[in-house]
């Protein structure tokens, strides 16, 4: 059964004013800059990507991202199969219902990153 399901679109030169100007790097955990900073021509996709995601489970979860989540602490990675998967702590995991799933799916281009996150009873 779908409990929830969230979407977001990024404009990937709004993300870069951001990280120029603001602390909003605090929002990825080393993983997810590790990463973006792997690939340089596409940090600033990638970021947005991942930005997108975490916007996504929020509106997943019903709630939005709420301010006391350290969004560090919802990361998305890839899975054995390329596949991204959102990793939360384990404080970050008690917001989910008991055995729930999370699937993610990212896209983005040079200007636009979007993410649709869908949580499934498991």
């Amino acid at each position: 059964m779908i409990l929830g399901v969230g979407i977001d679109i990024v404009e990937v030169a709004d993300l870069e004013r951001r990280l120029e100007r603001e602390t909003i790097l605090n929002a990825f955990s080393a993983g997810e800059q590790e990463y973006a900073d792997s690939l340089p021509l596409q940090r600033s996709e990638i970021l947005a990507g991942r930005w997108a995601a975490k916007e996504a489970f929020g509106k997943a979860l019903g709630s939005g991202l709420r301010t006391e989540w350290p969004l560090n602490e919802i990361e998305v990675a890839h899975d054995a199969m390329g596949r991204p998967v959102i990793l939360l702590s384990a404080r970050m995991a008690r917001v989910l219902p008991f055995k729930a799933k999370v699937h993610c799916s990212i896209s983005h281009s040079r200007a636009y990153a979007t993410a649709c996150v869908v949580i499934e009873q498991g």
